[in-house]
């Protein structure tokens, strides 16, 4: 019997052995590991209780899980029941329980929450079901993947089913409410043409988004993106098709202009900025007071787009309308968009009482677009007289620059203060400044971009560009400072149409960098030129600058005053000329080059203009057309034509 009772306990002991070897066995190999509960592809991180596999099911901590699906929690201790609300659903779970309520409707699961070193788990299943999630197991990787509403597209329409090569089309796509994201598919490449993550939520909680498409253009016929819906876990797999049918349209088109101020004075600049479409090669810009016009034919590359870039002196007073037409080899197309300048004629003369000539920035000109960061660009601001400080600020607000003080004694009768002013670059890409004037009792400013660049020494880029000769004026033959890194072998100065001006092949060194000199003849202020620089496999770069020059005064006719444009037969035309100081006689001829009235003597001279008087017999009937001729003391002539109708 004694045996019998030792056989037994020595089996009882050998299985719970087993057991107990089986069971760490079973812990060893991870069975018990989980490597982590996904949200929308998103893992959840758990700051004290983790998750933990109990009876197979897995078990999460509930507080931190409802926070992951933007679930209020609210514990009631009295009855240890917990409620969680989120928009119209309210779920109710009672502690140690297997039931859970979704808005009233009662669900049964296998497997009832637990208390766990005082937090409460639940299964995973039962919290993601109530909240209508989709929960699944991948065994192979251990992980809980829970699925909220699949984001998806539910409407997506172009704003136009027809366009030209190189236009672009607005999709506007009305969305789940769970999509935080759209992408755009070329049906053509399968590659992706934009995505936004900018979106516009609606009263039911569905997303609109706006979408810019520009279809590809390598061939004409019907072009087509597909349009998905995604979130942080990523995009669907199913998209919806877009298509417009793509047309070829040679034809350059302007598409938008810009210009520096739409308010300024007598002789003053306005700078122009036209952005046309990539078949356009030149830009004119037409006024309405002389035929004089300006053509710009050198342009940036912006995506798909050309920026031209162009100056225009205000040199007649009022509300000068300028017409801005683009074009190609074949000419100008008809279409055309206006602008309007409000030029002041007498603001240079004002009192210093005029409200409306105080305390203004009229010009800010940069020295160069492109500038090394770390390095410094030369800004030279015209302000009005009355301005005392100038200071400078970064686009976080942050000055860049000590305050300048003005100390020149220049006449005051000019209204005018030219302020030359060194302003660090600090950035990568586009840096933003702040100009800022202060008078006695006012303020203003105005802001002007440069874009900062990261010269690396090992490639081949133009680090800087400067003016050697600092009196230097307009028109003189002026001379460059160029600085490149080491792997520059040549370098170029263009001018606005790409027109080399100077060449060189020698420089010196100076430390890892090297030192260009070039010289631009008949150099002036208004113009864009461009440096090119070139490796020994030809590669180049570019950099766009401007001279900052004395101002060589204009040869010009400023105004043409008649006492009278109608008169008698051999009566007399009286004219008062206005002109440059540099302007040393003028004369009238009529329409048979037949001089009229000529003066070598001006009559007055009035702050900065020269004034002539003149006076003719009117010996022909009719609208007569006659032309004033100015010559300067450099021997160069301008002209200008006046009308005069005499009657019997």
């Amino acid at each position: 019997m004694l045996k019998k009772i030792m056989s037994v306990l020595t089996a009882a002991a050998l299985t719970v052995s087993i057991c107990a070897i089986s069971a760490v066995s079973l812990l060893a190999a991870g069975v018990n590991d989980i490597d982590g509960v996904y949200l929308n592809g998103k893992k959840l991180v758990f700051s004290d209780a983790q998750p933990i596999i109990n009876n197979s099911r897995v078990m999460v901590p509930v507080r931190t899980t409802a926070d992951y699906f933007g679930m209020r929690t609210d514990w009631n201790k009295e009855t240890e029941t917990m409620t969680f609300t989120k928009g119209s659903r309210t779920i109710v779970h009672k502690m140690r329980t297997n039931v859970i309520t979704v808005n009233g409707e009662a669900l049964t699961f296998d497997t009832a929450s637990i208390n766990s070193m005082n937090r409460t788990l639940m299964p995973v299943r039962m919290l993601g079901e109530a909240m209508g999630a989709v929960v699944d197991w991948n065994n192979d990787q251990r992980q809980v993947i829970i699925t909220t509403d699949t984001p998806s597209i539910l409407t997506a329409q172009p704003n136009k089913t027809a366009v030209n090569t190189g236009e672009t089309v607005l999709v506007n796509i009305l969305a789940s409410p769970t999509t935080t994201k759209v992408k755009l598919i070329d049906t053509d490449t399968n590659t992706m043409v934009n995505e936004s993550v900018t979106y516009t939520e609606n009263g039911d909680g569905t997303k609109s988004f706006a979408v810019n498409w520009v279809p590809n253009s390598n061939t004409t016929g019907y072009k087509g993106v597909s349009v998905y819906a995604g979130n942080e876990g990523g995009y669907g797999e199913t998209g919806m098709p877009v298509n417009v049918s793509v047309v070829a349209d040679s034809s350059p088109k302007l598409k938008n202009y810009t210009v520096s101020d739409y308010s300024v004075d007598r002789n003053e600049y306005v700078e122009f900025t036209v952005y046309t479409n990539s078949t356009a090669t030149k830009v004119k810009i037409e006024n309405d007071f002389n035929a004089d016009t300006k053509e710009l034919t050198s342009y940036n590359a912006s995506g798909d787009d050309r920026v031209f870039e162009g100056r225009v002196k205000m040199t007649k007073s009022g509300n000068r309308e300028f017409t801005i037409h683009v074009g190609n080899a074949k000419g100008y197309t008809s279409e055309y968009q206006t602008v309007t300048i409000d030029v002041d004629k007498d603001s240079s003369r004002d009192d210093d009482d005029d409200d409306d000539d105080d305390c203004k920035i009229k010009d800010i000109d940069v020295s160069e677009d492109e500038v090394d960061v770390g390095g410094e660009v030369t800004i030279k601001v015209k302000t009005t007289y009355d301005i005392n400080e100038i200071r400078v600020f970064d686009n976080d607000d942050n000055r860049v620059v000590k305050p300048v003080i003005y100390e020149s004694s220049k006449d005051k009768s000019d209204n005018e203060k030219i302020w030359k002013i060194s302003v660090p670059v600090e950035d990568e890409g586009t840096n933003k400044f702040f100009v800022y004037a202060y008078s006695d009792d006012d303020d203003t400013h105005k802001s002007f971009t440069v874009k900062g660049t990261d010269a690396n020494d090992d490639k081949l880029a133009i680090k800087s560009v400067s003016v050697e000769d600092d009196d230097a004026e307009e028109g003189d033959d002026v001379r460059i400072k160029v600085i490149t890194t080491s792997e520059a072998k040549k370098v170029e100065v263009a001018d606005n149409k790409d027109k080399t001006i100077d060449t060189s092949t020698s420089s010196s060194k100076n430390g890892t960098s090297r030192v260009w000199s070039l010289t631009i003849k008949d150099a002036q202020s208004d113009k864009n030129y461009y440096i090119y620089a070139y490796d020994e496999d030809n590669h180049d770069v570019k950099r766009k600058f401007t001279l900052d020059l004395e101002e060589s005064e204009e040869l010009e006719i400023i105004d043409i005053d008649l006492e009278d444009n109608t008169v008698d037969l051999y009566d007399d035309v009286e004219v008062t000329i206005r002109t440059s100081t540099n302007v040393d006689k003028v004369w009238i001829e009529d329409p048979d080059d037949k001089k009229v009235a000529s003066l070598s003597k001006r009559s007055e001279k009035d702050d900065d203009e020269y004034v002539w008087k003149l006076h003719f017999e009117a010996t022909d009937k009719g609208r007569i057309t006659y032309t004033v001729y100015a010559r300067g003391t450099s021997g160069d002539e301008v002209k200008e034509t006046f009308k005069v109708r005499v009657e019997n």
